[in-house]
C-alpha cells in the first residue's frame, strides 16, 4: 500500500501532465438532418430526458433543406428547449443535394461544445451519455 505523501506526490505529477477539468465540459450533440424527420421525432426527445441531469450541453439540430417539415416539427414541439438553448435549429436553405460532411461541419463551426458529438437523427445516445 503506497503512503499518503507517495500517493499525493504521483497524483501530483500526472495531473501536472494530465490536468483535471476544472469544471464540466460543454457538449454539442450536432445532428444533421435532411429527410429524416420520420426519426428525429423517435430520438431527439428520448436523448434530451436521457441527459437531462447534464446541465452543459446543446443539441444542435442542422436542417439541410429537408422538405419533409423537419424545423417546423422541432420549432412547434421543442419551444421550451429552444427558448433555453438547450436545442438550436440551424437550418441551411436551398441545398438540392445532401453533403453529410457540409452539413457536420456547418454544425461543428456553430457548436459552442468543448466537446463535440455527432449523432445520426436515428441514434440514442443512451442514459447519461453525458455524464
Amino acid at each position: 500500500m503506497l503512503k499518503k505523501i507517495e500517493y499525493f506526490a504521483i497524483r501530483k505529477a500526472f495531473e501536472s501532465c494530465y490536468p483535471f477539468p476544472t469544471k464540466e465540459p460543454f457538449i454539442s450533440y450536432v445532428i444533421a438532418c435532411k429527410g429524416r424527420r420520420y426519426h428525429l421525432e423517435q430520438t431527439l426527445r428520448k436523448n434530451i430526458e436521457n441527459n437531462k441531469d447534464y446541465r452543459n450541453q446543446e443539441f444542435l439540430v442542422i436542417d439541410y433543406s429537408s422538405q419533409d417539415g423537419l424545423s417546423d416539427w422541432v420549432e412547434a414541439n421543442f419551444k421550451p428547449e429552444i427558448e433555453s438553448q438547450l436545442v438550436r435549429l440551424i437550418q441551411v436553405p436551398h441545398q438540392i443535394h445532401w453533403s453529410f460532411p457540409r452539413a457536420k461541419n456547418i454544425g461543428h463551426q456553430l457548436s459552442r461544445g468543448d466537446i463535440i458529438c455527432n449523432l445520426d437523427a436515428d441514434n440514442f445516445s443512451g442514459p447519461n451519455f453525458s455524464s
